[in-house]
C-alpha cells in the first residue's frame, strides 16, 4: 500500500453519501448545473485504480462520484496535511501522526 492524492467530483447534493474516514476535503465547485464539489482526498491504496474503489466504496448505496480526475502516488512518508488541507482530529485518519 502507498500514499495516494485523489481528485474528483460529485454532485454537491449527493455529498452526504459520502463517509470516507481517511483525510477529504472539498477544494471548490464547479459552475455546473447541478452543481458539483471538487474533492481532494488521502488514500492508502495499492494502485489509482484501488484508490478509487476505496473512494467509491464510501459513498451509499446507489451514490457514487460524477468524474473522476484521477490520482498521483506519493512519496511512502508522504504527509496529506497543510494549511490549506488542516487534520480533523474528530475523524480523519491516516497511518502516521503529524510530527
Amino acid at each position: 500500500m502507498k500514499p495516494f492524492w485523489c481528485r474528483f467530483y460529485v454532485l454537491s447534493s449527493e455529498l452526504a453519501s459520502f463517509e470516507y474516514h481517511g483525510p477529504w476535503w472539498i477544494s471548490g465547485t464547479t459552475m455546473d448545473e447541478p452543481e458539483q464539489s471538487i474533492v481532494c482526498a488521502a488514500v492508502m491504496a495499492g494502485d489509482e485504480l484501488g484508490a478509487m474503489k476505496i473512494l467509491n466504496a464510501s459513498f451509499d448505496e446507489g451514490h457514487e462520484m460524477e468524474f473522476w480526475d484521477g490520482a498521483s502516488a506519493c512519496e511512502a512518508d508522504w504527509e496529506p496535511f497543510s494549511e490549506r488541507f488542516p487534520r480533523n482530529e474528530s475523524w480523519m485518519k491516516w497511518p502516521w501522526p503529524v510530527d
